[in-house]
């Protein structure tokens, strides 16, 4: 199973997002295509304000359109009032909302308390979002499921002095995840800047003894690309 992992820069433009997606869609070879948190509304809640629900929806089925078989895309958007994971295949839409909400997020999201897996190509696979990375009463839920695979979208944007503060947290701390979870994590985050804030990128994949296999740069936009199967030897 071929899964990418697109650490991208998100704009104030849905259009914008959308032409990514599709364009990676196009270009790459993939079972499972993932994308950062909120990459295709963007983190801006003003301008998230100004999209209409049906118009957010009708951009999913768009992807959905784009889809072969064994094919699924990963992609952070608003939905309805949640911080959400479209979780999209050629079959249909469903989602993972996040649990554990940023000070910032509260003022525009709600908070699920609810998991999410699903099954593809013989794979139990879980999700999170960003600051669920915290919870591990939600980590120890998805381990008790015995999930193979925990995905993580991830859009650390914060002032540059305090990104640089907490860029090691944040790499070391799904390293953490990937153990107590029991699971393969993927953590692919937003890169660059929006609003003034920068997310500093260095996407990740972790096997489940906490081995870095694959980790993104900080600046610039990449794919990370692999087969699973190339992590199971590793120790």
């Amino acid at each position: 199973m071929i899964i990418i992992g697109c650490q991208v820069e998100t704009t104030q433009n849905i259009d914008k997002n959308l032409d990514k997606v599709l364009n990676i869609i196009d270009e790459e070879m993939f079972n499972i295509c993932i994308f950062p948190e909120l990459h295709l509304t963007s983190y801006d809640f003003n301008y998230i304000k100004s999209l209409k629900h049906e118009t957010i929806e009708n951009y999913l089925i768009e992807i959905k359109n784009k889809l072969k078989e064994n094919q699924i895309v990963i992609v952070g958007t608003v939905w309805k009032r949640y911080n959400s994971a479209a979780i999209i295949s050629k079959e249909n839409i469903s989602f993972y909302h996040k649990n554990t909400l940023t000070k910032d997020d509260k003022t525009f999201f709600i908070a699920s308390k609810k998991i999410k897996t699903i099954e593809f190509m013989n794979y139990k696979i879980g999700f999170i979002i960003c600051r669920d990375q915290n919870n591990i009463n939600l980590i120890n839920s998805y381990k008790n499921k015995k999930i193979d695979i925990l995905i993580q979208l991830s859009a650390h944007f914060y002032e540059p002095p305090i990104a640089i503060r907490k860029i090691d947290k944040n790499i070391a701390l799904p390293i953490v995840r990937a153990i107590d979870s029991n699971a393969l994590l993927i953590k692919i985050n937003s890169v660059g800047y929006l609003n003034n804030k920068i997310s500093l990128g260095s996407s990740m994949i972790v096997n489940k003894k906490g081995v870095l296999l694959r980790q993104a740069n900080k600046y610039n936009e990449e794919i990370i690309k692999f087969n699973i199967k190339e992590t199971k030897n590793v120790k």
